[in-house]
């Protein structure tokens, strides 16, 4: 199996932003923990041959989810009180981000390449301004 050298340049990328993400909320643990996942998951990203414009917003989301569920725990409890909390709650916003997210770009992705796939055969797109157009001249 061919590795692009652009591939592995995303990748490091990756594994630094991950990295520099977890060190920001939890020290140099989070630091470990956000550039192995990262690792982890653009490896696999990677290996099953995910396009990058469709992984990239769906695994951005999610992290925003699990920061966010997380945050609004710990404004809502007092210091050092719903520390377990927090995380089920930011895991469990992390889910939906990533379910909801997925679903949207896997949609949006299937209507691109069903519209490009349109426009290469003999059944065009149809074009809904023209034919607007049209009748406005007609009236």
């Amino acid at each position: 199996m061919k590795h692009k050298p652009q591939r592995l340049l995303i990748l490091l990328v990756a594994i630094s932003i991950g990295g520099s993400v977890g060190g920001i909320i939890a020290d140099l643990p989070g630091g470990i923990v956000g550039a192995g996942a990262t690792a982890v998951s653009g490896g696999a990203i990677g290996f099953a041959g995910i396009r990058p414009s469709v992984a990239l917003p769906i695994v951005l989301g999610t992290i925003t989810g699990v920061v966010l569920g997380r945050s609004i725990v710990n404004v809502l409890c007092a210091p050092a009180t719903c520390t377990t909390l927090g995380w089920i709650v930011g895991v469990a916003t992390g889910i939906g981000a990533f379910v909801g997210i997925g679903l949207v770009v896997a949609l949006v992705t299937r209507s691109f390449e069903e519209y490009n796939e349109a426009a290469t055969t003999d059944n065009p797109p149809l074009d809904t301004d023209a034919k607007t157009a049209e009748s406005d001249k007609d009236t």
